[in-house]
């Protein structure tokens, strides 16, 4: 919890709107906080993660709709037994309490328990036990801004509240109409009581990404609400996707028997003995999971035996993975150097000044922090999703190396890109960008596809010396969150056309000290689905002459080559970048080298003539310049 000490101080010059707000909201590392293998059932309303630590009130409370989960039902209730709330710092003690409902707030007291906060997780049991069908959960608990927070996940917001001392008769004030968009992580322990019988499909999914040609087991939880145990519990799993040649529908028979009031868990690596075979190519997939019995359930109660949901089967390596620090400048080489106890060529990382007292900082930087929603200063983003919020030197590195690898096991539907610049007369440069999906099938629907629900960034970084330390800061924005108007479905290009004016920049201190760095991230702040990046040494003589080509080791077979063959090269650099120029300078083709080999498609090669093979090191360096003929 020091990490977010000094974090916590330069809110005030980041978020002044926060300075009329009672509560602030600080980000807390995002991890799982409950584990979900208890057999008690838990109702809640959040997502499980502490995405948020907060603090201003010492009155905290949930509003529980327990027949919401039931609206068929007319007779649904809840019997709670215990409150199981996650507290960031252990110390203090906490007063939990149950009130009734009248006029949409709590009412009238029916239960309370007092603890110590000696467990970051804490199932707290009430004096009795409570049955009802809407509650109020009141939780008493001081905050501070150095040593007592409760925490929250991120979404939504409607049914939690703190009570609002900055009025004149103070009330309790809804997270999502305050603007603040978390759930208390505040849960009841206990059971639906109702007419009708239920299982509950409570969870559905996979332990690990989805691959092409990957066997996978489900992972899942069942819980069932009934006096009755359920000896013949089955899953259905019907999977669909946009390739009409590639649909499943098994079962899963639920071995042995699920007591009464009890929940059934399969946990990683999945359900003994069942696998489900995934397709042989790229695509997505809309997998729907359904549970039953021969329990005599109710239709009216069938909205929770249900899970659909689109998964991502993709294939293609990234060419980098973005690592975003968002930084004071006094912060950029701890982070570094941090990083740097973990190397990996595949990981770029770059600097973000955002805090505009620093004399290096910018509004671009600042707009970044703004559309990821960080309002604390350290922060590390990798690939869109692994955040690590402060900095601590014992624990930074353990949390960067568990980010970047989650980061490196990610797959992207984009086969290629290249990035083709050019100087035009009026002082400027012509950045145009493509972006190709060669077979990943996707859905066309504006729901399922992620490139229209994805926003597309185009940065110029200017290499900076930090202390004898290079960094990589960001200048400006050539694109940001700019649409793709395609959907980029099977076979599909996007092409991108941007200027970029040379207004105080010449072309040679381009190539000295800048580089562009392009991605396509989803629009809600989330995973980036592909990153590369361009060095401006790609803006090339409109003539190159063979005295300038050093003698090369790769080799490209055929050479000369003729319409319609692939381009095989070899002894390339591994972990490198191979791009394709023609006579004026322009490059036409781009790949990473993950091994010594790589093909080239003929599509590469818009006409006859002379291009050049050129190859670059992982961290950009240029190696090695060929040339080949193509006879068309």
């Amino acid at each position: 919890m020091r990490s977010f000490l000094v974090a916590i101080l330069l809110i005030t010059c980041l978020l002044p709107a926060f300075a009329s707000q009672q509560i602030v909201k600080i980000p807390a590392d995002g991890s799982r906080v409950f584990s979900g293998s208890e057999r008690e059932f838990m109702f809640a309303n959040h997502g499980s993660n502490a995405d948020f630590h907060l603090y201003g009130s010492s009155k905290w409370a949930v509003r529980f709709n327990f027949p919401s989960m039931y609206p068929g039902i007319t007779d649904c209730t809840f019997s709670i037994s215990k409150a199981r709330i996650y507290f960031p710092v252990l110390g203090d003690s906490v007063r939990v309490s149950l009130y009734s409902e009248a006029a949409l707030l709590p009412s009238q007291l029916i239960t309370t328990a007092k603890v110590l906060v000696d467990a970051n997780v804490l199932d707290i049991p009430f004096p009795t036990t409570v049955q009802m069908q809407v509650v109020w959960l009141v939780v008493d608990y001081a905050t501070n801004f150095q040593t007592r927070f409760v925490a929250a996940s991120q979404g939504g917001g409607t049914h939690s509240y703190y009570l609002n001392t900055n009025a004149i008769n103070p009330y309790f004030q809804n997270m999502m109409i305050a603007g603040l968009n978390c759930e208390l992580l505040f849960g009841l322990l206990g059971n639906f009581i109702m007419d009708a019988p239920d299982l509950q499909l409570v969870s559905f999914g996979f332990p690990t990404k989805l691959r092409p040609r990957e066997s996978v087991s489900p992972v899942f939880s069942i819980y069932n609400h009934s006096n009755s145990a359920v000896s013949d519990a089955r899953i259905n799993i019907e999977i669909g996707s946009p390739d009409s040649s590639f649909v499943l529908n098994q079962t899963i028979d639920i071995p042995g028997v699920i007591d009464p009031q009890t929940q059934y868990e399969v946990t990683a690596p999945g359900m003994p003995g069942y696998l489900i075979n995934l397709p042989q190519n790229p695509m997505q997939l809309r997998i729907t999971a359904t549970l039953s019995s021969s329990l005599p359930e109710p239709n009216s109660t069938l909205t929770n035996n249900s899970i659909s949901k689109v998964y991502n089967v993709f294939s293609y390596g990234y060419p980098i993975h973005l690592a975003e620090n968002f930084s004071r400048v006094n912060m950029v080489n701890i982070l570094g150097q941090a990083q740097s106890s973990f190397p990996n060529p595949a990981v770029h990382s770059l600097t973000y000044l955002p805090n505009l007292t620093d004399s290096l900082s910018n509004l671009a930087s600042y707009q970044r922090l703004e559309w990821y929603g960080i309002n604390t200063l350290p922060a590390t983003v990798l690939n869109g999703r692994n955040r690590i919020y402060g900095y601590s030197a014992t624990e930074y590195p353990a949390k960067y190396q568990t980010a970047v690898n989650a980061a490196l096991t990610d797959r992207s539907f984009i086969s290629s890109s290249t990035c083709t610049l050019m100087e035009n007369p009026n002082e400027s440069i012509t950045i145009n960008l493509s972006i190709t999906n060669a077979n990943a099938k996707l859905y066309a629907a504006i729901t399922d596809n992620p490139v229209l629900n994805s926003r597309f960034f185009v940065g110029l970084f200017k290499k900076t010396d930090f202390g004898g330390n290079t960094r990589y800061v960001l200048n400006r924005w050539i694109a940001f969150a700019d649409t793709i108007n395609a959907t980029l479905r099977n076979g599909g290009t996007a092409n991108k056309s941007y200027d970029l004016s040379l207004l105080n920049l010449s072309i040679e201190e381009l190539r000295i000290n800048y580089r562009i760095y392009y991605w396509l991230q989803d629009k809600a702040g989330g995973v980036v689905y592909y990153a590369n990046n361009s060095d401006f040494t790609d803006l090339l003589p409109s003539s190159v002459e063979d005295s300038y080509i050093p003698l090369a080791s790769i080799s490209a077979y055929p050479n000369p080559l003729r319409t319609g063959s692939n381009l095989k090269l070899s002894n390339l650099p591994i972990h490198g970048f191979v791009k394709v120029y023609n006579l004026k300078g322009q490059c036409v083709w781009s790949n990473s080298s993950t091994n010594s080999e790589l093909i080239v498609p003929p599509t590469a090669f818009a006409s006859s003539g002379i291009y050049f093979i050129k190859t670059t090191d992982s961290a950009g360096q240029q190696q090695q310049t060929i040339k080949v003929s193509y006879i068309k």
